[in-house]
């Protein structure tokens, strides 16, 4: 059985030994060791299958909710539902806090407590270190994660101080107000990319994005939560969380440019949020050269440099193959007979698994890593079909012409996320129509032309972003918007028959998974697939 992310078991129940508190003399710019006076022993919240938590990456929502019990949650982002509950390493009080995530750690500070700011571990409370902030009021209303840097916001001060978490000392202020006449900024604080920016409230009313080597504003739009105070924020793929701190608890989902997208039901308020865009990122980009060896190779997101390169399990054929990515796993697939969808160690190409796949008419041309399924183009049959990874069974079959008449894909296929997609290319066209597809439904909903007159062999999507491979021509990333907008083309030395770097691999997508395998909803563009 394919063992992905999804059900890799999380250990809880763990107790941090307590060690002394020490503080030492305070400097103007000075941030003094600390570590803990007491015992934090993790629980989990009941009935919660804690399958789901490691390996999401970049898609994890922290909260501190207004509850009374001193916990910090993690949410699901999608649905609101809780999936995980321990307590803070110090009781938190409603009202200035503070929670930021940066894609291995959970920072947490509470303006009620000792003035420490807590790193610990995501998946249990676990302490991993703890640091006195000498510097400012004290009064931080949010941290954010971005640059490789902390950023706290004092409210009190309409600071924001930059916090180096290698030397532990505050490096920079932002004096917010002074830079920018008229701003105030409370409520919470969270870092994105695409370019760098931190994302901080004015609670309640309106939403800043502040240049972090700057201090100035350089985009402010109004909330759509009205009077509702706003106590937390945080950004996931792009887009902005924020919480409420008073009426009736909800999460509300805005793009950038503050386009209300979702508003979702908590059964409590919360006074922070963390879940920070840009240390969170799996940016990993998997490619089958076509130049013979049989490898599968590593290529840097950016410059298109080869990273590593390990044998494939089967040979390639120089396509169609697959590839995808998960963000702990690495799917392969070569169309040479035996129908096999193997899962592979993405470091060194260990087999994990293999499973013969006897769906469609057994040509496959792509697959994606997609809300803990695999789906496979079946470019013969213009379908797509879906794969369980628990049963190694296809469960589904999207019959993509059929339900968009005109519609044939061949060439590559993967997932995105905001919102959940799957992205698939018609290389028989030159350029390449880019079909975006609703999973539940298969049915198109967008389509572009690709910046090339090259055949497409390989789709890929990370950040947002879809990289297309040419399968001729000289070998080249195209790297675009899912828009289509071409924003950057880099040279390979050679052409690629797949690709695999999955935007939404493991996130968990929003519609529920019934007993017998198929998704809630609309489930008419679904036949039978029974093995």
């Amino acid at each position: 059985m394919l063992h992905v992310i999804l059900l890799s078991m999380v250990t809880i129940g763990t107790t941090v030994q307590p060690t002394n508190l020490t503080q030492y003399d305070r400097g103007p710019m000075e941030i003094s060791s600390a570590s803990i006076e007491s015992s934090n022993t993790v629980t989990a919240a009941a009935n919660v299958d804690l399958k789901q938590i490691r390996g999401r990456g970049s898609d994890r929502l922290f909260a501190l909710p207004i509850d009374a019990t001193g916990d910090i949650v993690e949410l699901d982002p999608w649905t609101g539902a809780e999936i995980n509950r321990f307590p803070a390493p110090e009781p938190s009080l409603p009202g200035p806090e503070g929670l930021a995530f940066n894609g291995k750690s959970l920072f947490y500070y509470t303006s009620s407590g000792s003035r420490t700011l807590w790193e610990i571990d995501p998946d249990t409370g676990a302490v991993l270190d703890a640091d006195i902030v000498t510097v400012g009021s004290g009064d931080f209303d949010g941290i954010a994660a971005v640059a490789g840097a902390l950023w706290l916001l004092d409210y009190s001060a309409i600071d924001i101080l930059q916090f180096d978490p290698v030397t532990d000392t505050i490096v920079r202020t932002l004096d917010i107000d002074v830079l920018n006449p008229g701003v105030t900024i409370v409520g919470g604080i969270c870092g994105m990319t695409g370019p760098d920016a931190l994302i901080a409230t004015q609670s309640p009313g309106a939403v800043f994005e502040i240049d972090p080597s700057t201090g100035l504003v350089s985009n402010t739009w109004p909330t759509a939560t009205g009077t509702l105070l706003i106590w937390g924020v945080a950004a996931i793929k792009g887009e902005i969380w924020i919480g409420t701190g008073t009426g009736a608890g909800s999460l509300h989902r805005y793009d950038r440019n503050g386009a209300l997208l979702s508003v979702t039901p908590l059964p409590y308020n919360v006074s922070a949020l963390g879940g920070d865009d840009p240390d969170n990122i799996p940016r990993r980009l998997f490619a089958i050269p076509d130049d013979a060896s049989g490898d599968i190779v590593e290529l840097d997101l950016e410059s298109g440099a080869e990273l590593n390169r390990f044998l494939a399990p089967s040979a390639p054929v120089g396509g169609p193959d697959g590839l995808a990515f998960d963000g702990n796993s690495l799917f392969f697939f070569a169309d040479d007979g035996s129908g096999t969808l193997w899962e592979i160690d993405p470091n060194n190409g260990a087999v994990r698994d293999a499973d013969p796949v006897t769906a469609g008419s057994g040509f496959y041309d792509g697959i994606a890593a997609f809300a803990g399924s695999v789906w496979i183009m079946d470019h013969v049959l213009a379908d797509i079909h879906h794969f369980d990874p628990v049963s190694d069974t296809v469960v589904g079959t999207l019959d993509i012409d059929a339900l968009n008449p005109g519609i044939t894909i061949v060439g590559g296929i993967c997932g995105i996320t905001g919102p959940h997609a799957l992205i698939a290319t018609n290389t028989i066209e030159v350029p390449a129509n880019v079909h975006e597809i609703d999973p539940g439904t298969g049915l198109v909903t967008n389509t572009w032309a690709a910046a090339t007159g090259d055949y497409i062999f390989g789709a890929a999507a990370s950040n947002g972003e879809v990289y297309l491979g040419s399968g001729d021509g000289p070998g080249a990333l195209y790297r675009h918007d899912r828009a289509g907008v071409l924003l950057s083309t880099v040279n390979l030395p050679y052409n690629v028959s797949a690709l695999g770097a999955d935007d939404a691999g493991t996130v968990p997508w929003e519609l529920p998974i019934f007993a017998d395998g198929f998704e809630s909803g609309d489930t008419s563009a679904w036949t039978t697939v029974l093995q």
